[in-house]
């Protein structure tokens, strides 16, 4: 009969203990966990475009907005992954197909084609990412509400940049 009581206050003792682990878990909601896969896609395929814009781009602004979205994204995807590994969240190791698509299609592109669909889809891709965090922002999650609102003014400043960009090719 020891044993056995034994044995309840041990499991009752790690349940206990790990009981707040488990809650920090279950408590990201499916809507965090989406932002979190569509914020990773969307920062990975910002440093895939960038370093093609590097590469690729005819104008040096294009060369550099590329420059700047690989330094900028890779810093959040960075921060973002970390965030994630913490509340024990996968994300993705590879863009999905719609982003797929649109690296493909700016991959055949060259010259000044290159630079006016790569900044246009650097405006339509930031206003829409910008709405992302902007709806993050009322998260009950508080990591990834501060993750959200900071992110955001990153998020601004380049569709402010790439706007800027993109009245310069006409």
């Amino acid at each position: 009969m020891k044993p056995s009581y034994l044995l309840i206050s041990c499991l009752t003792l790690v349940t206990l203990a790990l009981a707040p682990v488990s809650r920090a878990f279950a408590d990201v909601s499916s809507a965090d966990k989406t932002f979190v896969k569509k914020a990773a896609i969307g920062g990975m395929t910002e440093v895939d475009l960038g370093k093609m814009a590097q590469e690729k781009g005819q104008s040096q602004d294009v060369k550099d907005f590329g420059a700047q979205m690989v330094k900028d994204h890779s810093a959040n995807n960075d921060e973002l992954a970390g965030l994630a590994k913490s509340k024990d969240i996968m994300v993705p190791d590879k863009i999905d197909a719609m982003h797929q698509k649109l690296e493909d299609s700016l991959s055949a592109k060259s010259g000044a084609d290159f630079d006016k669909a790569y900044i246009g889809a650097m405006v339509k891709g930031h206003t829409k990412m910008l709405a992302l965090m902007k709806g993050e922002e009322s998260s009950s999650d508080p990591d990834l509400k501060a993750f959200a609102t900071k992110t955001s003014g990153t998020v601004q400043m380049h569709l402010d940049m790439a706007k800027k960009v993109q009245s310069s090719l006409k």
